[in-house]
């Protein structure tokens, strides 16, 4: 089983851990969508395994190219029912 980490490779910090690739690329997309590509041009996406072993997905333009290319933004609709 795999996760997922968003990293900036400029300041060296993780943005984020996701389930999936497609979770991960969900922000991406959004500012995408937004004309805010250019923030992800510092920035990994790193594949972990269950033994620590790291696979980069892609990094930079790569990277924003593979979020363009995953589908449409996904949104959560959060249902709360009765108190």
């Amino acid at each position: 089983m795999k996760i997922y980490e968003l990293w900036d490779f400029e300041s060296g910090n993780r943005l984020g851990e996701y389930p999936d690739q497609v979770s991960a690329l969900v922000y991406i997309k959004e500012d995408i969508a937004q004309g805010k590509a250019h923030l992800w041009r510092a920035s990994a996406l790193l594949a972990l395994d269950e033994h620590g072993e790291e696979e980069l997905v892609a990094e930079g333009e790569a990277l924003i190219a593979l979020a363009g290319r995953s589908g449409p933004v996904g949104r959560v609709r959060i249902v709360t029912v009765g108190t």
